[in-house]
């Protein structure tokens, strides 16, 4: 019998809803799945999306850090199981992969040793060689791929992935909720704690209809118009804007509710800067300076902008899952 295996990133939750979602659709088609994925993550997306047979869940770690040196990116290889039964194997976002696997699929929007300039010089110069050497198909999200990761990976582009939402764009911001959301890296805490106190201190409530606001932003006490946000559906489909460190998950879930995003980047990170250049490319949202954060700058925007948004809200295909379930059983018939 053949099988997939999907190998989960461990640096937040992104990486492995992915998979997950990934390994559902195959599952799906009677293929029988192994996603390595870290624990938390599987827990999570498993009472998320449900579970399956045909997809085994397999609590694994990679110690992706970007701060790791060349040894810590690839110690992860030797705890892996001999990959030798699967038929397909999938890496996201971790090209060194090919070390065991020449014939591996990459997939991911984009890949650390291209969007962290910071990172080990012998982990890149690995990882260049590698992708040089095997050329493998890369799966990932077109509307984020950079054109230099475009240029050195065999991209196969592909949609968002999750069924589109129903939900349409709130007539105007005053009439949804906002999120306010830095990711589980913890780099834009600081700025955006501070900003979360404005909030809670300003003369008046804010002109939305709820704040919500990550949990490890949150002060003790706070007032009843914000809470903790959950990241669950009917959050999303509250929301008319979003004030957000623009990750792949978050960017998704945000396009697929229709909700106006306005983005604050990290310094030297480069998939930060591409992901923010195609949702303003696309009338998706608008990046702010986090220096001049404030409650005035956000009323600003969106009195200027969000009319803007309601004009030109696009429609992006949310099939990716389903391509990459029809990629593979056209490349690899089972």
């Amino acid at each position: 019998m053949k099988q997939i295996a999907l190998i989960a990133c461990d640096h937040g939750f992104g990486h492995t809803k992915r998979c997950y979602i990934y390994g559902l659709e195959l599952a799906k088609r009677d293929l029988h799945v192994s996603l390595f994925a870290r624990e938390d993550g599987l827990e999570k997306f498993s009472s998320i999306y449900g579970r399956s047979p045909n997809l085994q869940l397999i609590p694994f770690r990679t110690n992706s850090y970007p701060d790791n040196n060349q040894q810590q990116w690839t110690n992860w290889l030797r705890d892996l199981p001999n990959l030798d039964a699967y038929s397909i194997v999938v890496s996201d976002n971790l090209p060194e992969i090919l070390k065991v696997r020449k014939d591996a699929l990459l997939s991911g929007s984009f890949l650390w040793h291209l969007d962290i300039p910071s990172i080990d010089g012998a982990y890149k110069a690995q990882c260049q060689n590698l992708l040089s050497k095997y050329q493998p198909h890369h799966l990932a999200a077109d509307f984020f791929v950079s054109e230099e990761l475009r240029s050195i990976s065999n991209i196969i582009p592909l949609g968002l992935i999750g069924e589109s939402s129903p939900a349409k764009a709130k007539e105007n911001f005053q009439s949804g909720a906002l999120l306010i959301s830095g990711g589980r890296n913890g780099i834009l805490k600081s700025e955006l704690s501070s900003f979360v106190m404005e909030l809670i201190h300003a003369p008046s409530k804010p002109n939305f209809t709820k704040v919500w606001v990550d949990l490890n932003l949150l002060p003790e006490t706070y007032p009843d118009w914000m809470e903790a946000a959950p990241f669950n559906q009917e959050m999303y489909q509250s929301l008319s804007v979003a004030l957000i460190r623009p990750g792949v998950g978050t960017v998704t879930d945000c396009i697929r509710n229709q909700v106006f995003m306005i983005t604050v980047a990290e310094d030297s990170n480069l998939e930060m800067a591409t992901n923010i250049g195609a949702i303003e490319a696309n009338f998706l949202g608008r990046a702010i300076d986090l220096n001049s954060l404030g409650v005035n700058n956000i009323a600003e925007i969106m009195q200027k902008d969000y009319p803007n948004f309601i004009r030109n809200t696009t429609s992006v295909s949310f099939t990716g899952e389903l391509q990459v379930a029809d990629y593979m059983q056209k490349q690899f018939p089972f």
